[in-house]
């Protein structure tokens, strides 16, 4: 508890309650502490005669005894003032007890960041043809020093996988039954009884397979086995298979008939002729049955007591089932619907906090009749111009008018503690659920029923325009009068409960190729006295499902298609929605499709979307969980193969990105991948106490002092740099490849570097390669030294599997200055020592032999290779591009950039045929420039020109390149997207982004609905994003602002927009909305690599 209050460097506290403090840092995690004061006598009182503990010059004075009566009063009473009595009260001091309650995951600030391979890929996707990479950046400070494991996709962990052709749909279903390879011993003790049976009946005990025409049951026992003879309908499809009556039976949809079981056992069936059953939604005990002509059906679930009878009547033939069908008034057929159980407690009848608290509902009409009253004779008088202007422009003085009004207008109460229909919810009370059914028509118009009566309690008119508040339209038309031309088609929705105890309710619909997600919260006046005091508000999620480009619309309306074809697609289409409980201890919704996501909601109640593309399409989606799965799902994918699969738990999902962090309890400086071993080298720094220091003798030589000090001093700490391998199986030291530098030894380059070597086939060998400086202070001359390298594979010893590898010093090479950066070019390697670039040729894996140097600037800290060309960053002079060339052995400039500029790092920008150079400053820029000879203003290729630049609002310390993704999606990047790398950055706020180029029409078709964008959405807090983006600096310069990079968190709110406002945009910019959104979804799609 010490140590994480105590490495909590540069926060904020902040006291939240009663007993609750929150650390928030900039440098580790933010941490919510519970304290507790304990109180005791760290003082005790002094006695009231003992006269040592009296002051010296009270003694002084009660012993004098010259003075008079009066004078002596006098001073007593200055000394009573100053010193008090002579009885001294003693201190009380408070200590305090922590308790840490809950952490924020913060990878700020990113030092460095490396690209590496998972190490716990399945073998199912081993063999795909993109490489699937991880994220590895130095995060933290001091104590709170770890590496960051960054993942934009979730890679399930496959446990088998079975080859089922022509399977459309599944569904899994828990039974009481126990299998029977589960025997029990006759003496077994009636707690292991319970405990074994609470562990049974959360298994999953059968899988429920839909065919075309047939359907498949597996008993998923200890062997998953196929049911030959049971209670279940295979003869026929499966519309929905779940569980009733608290998991104790199995309800069966099939598109003609209603099945109850009992493990294997069918109890009852119901038979439906006249219509096909072609959706169903379960909250135990209802289920809605959605029709092919649009109509709804409830069947309702009775338990059945001892007797054999139903718990609430006695009828001589007692049923489990009873069907009811609602014929809801409207022409609009119904094309989806949802059954949900609310245990929030939001979801009730004209409940919600009123703006004037009454004791009963007969005084509303009095008290809005007397406010009435009482505002009548105010704004129905002549006002004076004074008076005018004080109400329009807000003067005091019409506030103080209206305010005496309502006051007077209002009777006065005694206060007394809100009623239960006035206060929100607390989560200790106990809510009794309740249960409705959300309805989506033809028309567009979305209800909420209260079941089982199906009495309308919510109603909106237009769902699929996408708005970003949802609230009760009581006076709606319900026949179809207000569908509008052109309306997207509502596929499907989902009213669902999130969160561990599912009492968030969500409404999540899929409308066209957009998914829409809704959040419900307490409206504070319901529309009508019968209807939900409740709004949904809308949640931007930035997801992008669009599977194709120019896909036309489908219209579930008659004018268009008649009603056959309408029934039929109805029957073609499959639940996409599916919600899933206690997988790896997650609960949400899955997102099945083209490109699928998950959809998770934690304690913290925010929404996580996760995709997980490393499969392709997944078709259906199942949790499930037995005795060799515990808590996994299954899915199918787009070759029909059923994988069985876990989630992995060594990540943290409730991030935007899914992280692991594994602390190293120091500062990490820099990581590197080595690929051949597939391991880490990373290069961290402690605090030491340092009693030495370096003093130059005669011969100008450094020598160490030992300074001795008496106890009482206090030393200074020394930053000791050390080298260490780390295993990613599960991110451990890999032992005795410990290396640790000298005291005064400081890193300031770590690379893999592939160079020239005779050991391989290729002729290119990597080695790890380090670069140091040795700081001993203004009076010793820097100096630093080259350090090389090789992970040697060696025979581990027994039991000890990560003893595998070890490390191996091949070269040291002294430097007479600093070694402030290192690179590889050619198979050679570059180093800056002082203020020269020197190249290096590593001779028979032994020796570094110089072949040639240039002069450079003042200090060169950054240096990236492509080719034969090296881009090197000063810390004042901007960038340079230099070029190595092989035939003389020398090392050239081509052209620099002539403006000071204080650079962090740099890298390339390669669209095609074209390359350009990214550098980072001080003030948080990103610059881009190119090298053109043709143009007049580079002086024939000698400087330069910037082409575009951007302000992120973070330093940028960290960027790599990656090639945009090709297989899989399709990806219409310009003909050529495979030669187009999107250059990735990191900042020291804990923040990632790339930049990607783009194909001029797209370029120009963006912009435009970047400009519109602007004068068009509301800004947050009335910040504009075009001046926040503008380039900025603090040192005035000669150069005018490019801009020529368009703001990607602007452009995709454009996601969020709602139908109207897309089209709007759309056609002021002279295109249409699926052009728009396909041209995000290609940039979405070339850049999910990780």
């Amino acid at each position: 508890m010490c140590s994480m209050l105590v490495c909590c460097c540069r926060f904020k506290v902040c006291v939240t309650g009663d007993g609750y403090l929150f650390l928030g840092s900039r440098l580790g995690n933010s941490i919510l502490l519970k304290y507790a004061e304990k109180t005791g006598d760290l003082n005790p009182p002094a006695a009231e005669d003992d006269e040592e503990a009296q002051p010296e010059a009270k003694k002084v004075r009660l012993d004098s005894t010259s003075e008079e009566p009066s004078s002596v009063l006098l001073d007593d009473m200055d000394e009573l003032e100053v010193y008090g009595t002579e009885a001294q009260a003693g201190t009380e001091l408070a200590s305090y007890t922590f308790e840490v309650c809950d952490s924020i995951v913060n990878i700020a600030p990113v030092a460095r960041m490396v690209l590496g391979e998972p190490s716990f890929l399945s073998e199912e996707f081993s063999s795909a043809n993109q490489l699937d990479l991880e994220l590895v950046g130095c995060s933290g400070f001091g104590k709170n020093g770890a590496l960051s494991v960054l993942q934009r996709s979730i890679r399930a962990q496959v446990v088998t996988t079975f080859e089922l052709p022509g399977c459309t749909d599944m569904w899994t279903v828990r039974s009481p039954e126990r299998p029977s390879d589960k025997e029990e011993e006759e003496d077994e003790e009636e707690e292991d009884k319970k405990e074994e049976a609470s562990m049974l009946s959360a298994y999953h005990s059968f899988l429920i397979l839909s065919r075309a025409d047939s359907s498949i049951v597996l008993h998923t026992a200890q062997d998953i086995n196929e049911l030959d003879h049971s209670g279940f309908n295979t003869k026929a499809p499966t519309v929905f298979a779940g569980n009733m009556g608290g998991n104790k039976y199995i309800l069966q949809v099939c598109p003609n008939s209603i099945h109850i079981l009992e493990g294997d056992k069918r109890l009852e069936s119901l038979d439906i002729d006249d219509v096909t059953i072609v959706g169903c939604s379960l909250a135990d005990p209802y289920a809605v049955l959605l029709c092919s002509d649009g109509s709804l059906s409830l069947v309702t679930f009775q338990e059945l007591n001892e007797l054999g009878e139903p718990m609430d009547s006695a009828d001589t033939e007692p049923s489990k089932l009873q069907l009811t069908r609602h014929a809801l008034s409207s022409e609009s057929h119904v094309v989806a619907c949802s059954a949900y159980k609310d245990v929030s407690g939001l979801f009730g009848i004209s409940q919600g906090v009123q703006p004037v608290e009454m004791k009963n509902e007969t005084e509303a009409p009095a008290v809005a009749s007397a406010t009435a009253a009482t505002f009548q004779p105010i704004l129905g008088s002549r006002l004076s111009v004074d008076e005018e202007d004080d109400l329009l422009y807000g003067d005091t003085s019409a506030d103080m008018l209206f305010s005496n009004a309502v006051e007077h207008s209002l009777p006065e109460e005694p206060s007394e503690p809100a009623s239960a229909t006035q206060r929100t919810v607390e989560p200790d009370d106990i809510v009794e659920p309740t249960y409705w059914c959300a309805v989506c028509r033809e028309s567009g118009i979305l209800e909420i029923y209260r079941l089982p009566d199906f009495q309308l309690a919510f109603q909106f008119p237009d769902f699929p325009a996408g708005l970003q508040l949802l609230t009760d339209h009581p006076e709606a038309e319900q026949d179809g009068e207000v569908a509008q031309t052109g309306i997207l088609p509502v596929h499907e929705i989902l009213l669902v409960g999130l969160g561990p105890k599912s009492d968030r309710p969500y409404l999540i619909g899929r409308v066209d190729q957009d998914l829409f997600i809704y959040q419900a919260f307490r409206s504070p006046t319901p529309a009508l006295t019968d209807h939900l005091s409740i709004r949904f508000k809308k949640f931007e999620h930035q997801l992008l499902l669009r599977e194709k480009t120019g896909r036309t619309v489908t219209r579930l309306t008659d004018q268009d298609s008649g009603k056959g074809d309408r029934e039929q697609l109805m029957k073609t289409r499959l639940s996409q929605l599916r919600v899933f409980h206690d997988v790896s201890g997650y609960s949400g919704v899955f997102v099945c499709g083209h490109y699928p996501h998950w959809l998770f909601m934690t304690d913290r109640g925010a929404v996580r979307a996760h995709p997980m593309s490393i499969d392709g399409p997944i078709t259906s989606f199942a949790p499930f969980t037995n005795v060799n799965c515990t808590e996994g799902f299954l899915y199918f994918n787009k070759t029909e193969e059923l994988r069985i699969c876990v989630l992995p738990t060594h990540m943290l999902y409730d991030s935007y990105w899914p992280v692991r962090k594994v602390p190293l309890r120091a500062t990490p400086h820099s990581v590197s991948f080595h690929p051949e071993s597939k391991t880490y080298a990373v290069v961290a720094s402690q605090p030491v106490v340092n009693k030495a220091a370096p003093r130059v003798n005669n011969d100008d030589l450094e020598e160490i002092e030992i300074l001795e000090r008496d106890e009482r001093f206090i030393y200074p700490t020394l930053d000791k740099f050390s080298l260490q391998l780390y295993s990613p199986v599960n991110w451990e030291v890999i032992p005795n490849t410990r290396y640790d530098f000298h005291d005064w030894e400081r890193l300031t380059a770590l690379k893999t570097v592939r160079l020239r070597s005779q050991e391989t086939v290729s002729r290119r060998k990597g080695f790890i390669a380090l670069a140091t400086t040795f700081a001993f202070g203004e009076e010793v001359s820097a100096r630093g030294r080259i350090l090389l390298f090789d992970v040697v594979d060696v025979v581990p010893e027994p039991g000890k599997p990560l003893t595998r590898y070890k490390l191996k010093l091949l070269c040291k090479k002294d430097q007479r200055g600093p070694v402030t950066t290192l690179e590889q070019v050619d198979g050679l390697l570059l180093a800056a020592v002082g203020q020269k670039v020197y190249v290096w040729d590593f001779k028979d894996g032994k020796d570094l032999v110089g072949i040639a140097f240039i002069d450079t600037q003042l200090y060169i800290h950054t240096a990236v290779s492509l080719k034969n060309f090296v881009l090197v960053g000063d810390i004042k002079k901007s960038v340079s591009l230099l070029r190595y060339q092989e035939e003389n052995k020398s090392i050239s400039l081509i052209s620099r950039d002539i403006y000071p500029l204080e650079i962090f790092t740099a890298e390339y920008v390669v669209d095609n045929k074209q390359l350009g150079f990214l550098v980072t400053d001080t003030d948080r820029n990103l610059i881009l420039y190119h090298y053109q000879p043709e143009a007049l203003e580079s002086c024939g290729g000698q400087r330069l020109l910037r082409r575009a630049d951007i302000n992120v609002g973070s330093h940028v310390n960290a960027m790599f390149r990656t090639p945009c993704k090709t297989s899989g999606a399709a990806v219409s990047l310009g003909c050529s997207s495979d030669k187009r790398h999107i250059t990735w950055f990191a900042t020291l706020d804990g923040a990632i982004g790339f930049l990607i180029p783009m194909p001029e029409k797209t370029y120009r078709r963006l912009l435009m609905l970047q400009n519109k964008m602007l004068v068009s959405l509301p800004h947050t807090a009335g910040l504009n994003p075009k001046s926040f983006r503008m380039f900025r600096s603090r040192h005035p310069g000669l150069n005018n602002p490019h801009r020529n990079i368009l703001d990607g968190d602007l452009l995709w709110r454009y996601v969020g927009l709602g139908h109207k406002e897309r089209v709007e945009l759309a056609r002021q910019i002279g295109t249409t909305q699926g052009q728009i959104l396909q041209d995000l979804t290609d940039v979405e799609k070339a850049s999910s690599l990780f």
